[in-house]
């Protein structure tokens, strides 16, 4: 099972696909929200025999990270990889952004998300 983060956008959709196509995975996507549509989606790729599943989780928020392991855990068992896309988009080269517009595209990256990766337990539990 893989969690994707950042997993609504294009290579969080590409990678999904084609583990769970590929490899029959199981591949959990989250996002900072859960909208219809990306429930729809989830729908139509369950219905046609893939095991991609949705969450909401701001992976820029520990407790949050740290609830979605515990729900994916629960719910599907040992992970086999992490894959972390999360991120918000400034488009514009890094060199013509501002501060805040930096900060806001590289918050969601290595906070919450690697500070709990790190953590004894998780690397136990994911090896």
């Amino acid at each position: 099972m893989y969690w994707i983060t950042g997993g609504w956008g294009g290579l969080g959709r590409i990678f999904a696909l084609h583990l769970a196509k590929n490899y029959n995975a199981t591949v959990i996507l989250s996002g900072r929200n859960d909208s219809a549509e990306r429930k729809k989606q989830e729908a139509e790729w369950q219905s046609a025999g893939l095991h991609i599943y949705s969450i909401a989780a701001d992976v820029s928020v520990r407790a949050e990270v740290e609830s979605a392991y515990s729900r994916i855990r629960r719910q599907f068992g040992e992970f086999d990889g992490v894959l972390h896309n999360a991120g918000v988009i400034e488009d514009r080269y890094l060199a013509q952004k501002t501060p805040d517009e930096v900060h806001r595209s590289l918050r969601q990256r290595p906070t919450a998300l690697c500070g709990w990766m790190r953590s004894s337990e998780t690397r136990r539990s994911i090896g």
